[in-house]
């Protein structure tokens, strides 16, 4: 099936439901991995629940797989938080789905992702992530958080890369833009750099239930 978000773009989900459905069940919402379809792990997830009883439902997020949006292949949070809102509202319309009983999963990205569309969406009663990914420090700090300096370009390599002025001589005001820009994410792999250390928090986003969600 397909429905559009609020932003207008088309999603394309698959809707998985138990083989022996009574009266209104729970309804799980699955997000894919970055890069990934609703016909991989996202699908598999969906799949399993609905053996458990639950209506389940796994989309291609926008810009990705068979859902609408361009560019293609990206990742936008508020997109993607908006995704998981809309699939709230398609299963809210679902004679057989209790309403106030629709939880998430999320697999990698999506689990960082979902967690945002939880705090912002009081709908959403339960949320469970599988190897979660926060796809924002990861492109500040870099893939696992600890960038190897062997893997990274120095900053004059960086700038020996740029284009230059064929009248000057000197780097176009792009070039010099891309080069203060590359030696920024340069000093965030120093080793000097210390980051605070902190807790998990045991508070559940606003609007959100801890109870978990049984058929």
């Amino acid at each position: 099936m397909s429905f559009r978000n609020r932003v207008g773009i088309e999603l394309v989900a698959d809707l998985y439901s138990p083989k022996r459905l009574r009266g209104r069940a729970p309804a799980l919402i699955v997000g894919h991995p970055f890069g990934g379809v609703k016909e991989q792990t996202s699908g598999l997830y969906a799949q399993t629940t609905a053996e458990r009883g639950f209506v389940t439902l796994a989309f291609d997020a926008s810009c990705n797989g068979e859902s609408g949006g361009r560019p293609r292949h990206i990742a936008s949070l508020e997109t993607f938080g908006e995704d998981f809102s809309t699939a709230v509202d398609y299963l809210g319309t679902r004679r057989y789905v209790a309403r106030d009983r629709i939880g998430v999963i999320g697999v990698c990205a999506s689990g960082g992702f979902s967690l945002s569309a939880a705090q912002i969406d009081p709908r959403l009663k339960a949320v469970a992530t599988v190897s979660m990914c926060d796809m924002g420090r990861a492109y500040r700090d870099g893939q696992g958080y600890a960038p190897v300096p062997s893997e990274r370009n120095s900053v004059e390599e960086r700038k020996r890369a740029l284009p230059k002025r064929p009248s000057s001589g000197g780097p176009s005001p792009t070039a010099a833009r891309c080069a203060m820009a590359a030696e920024a994410r340069c000093r965030c792999s120093r080793p000097s750099r210390q980051r605070p250390t902190s807790s998990p928090s045991t508070t559940p986003p606003r609007g959100a239930s801890t109870h978990a969600l049984t058929p």
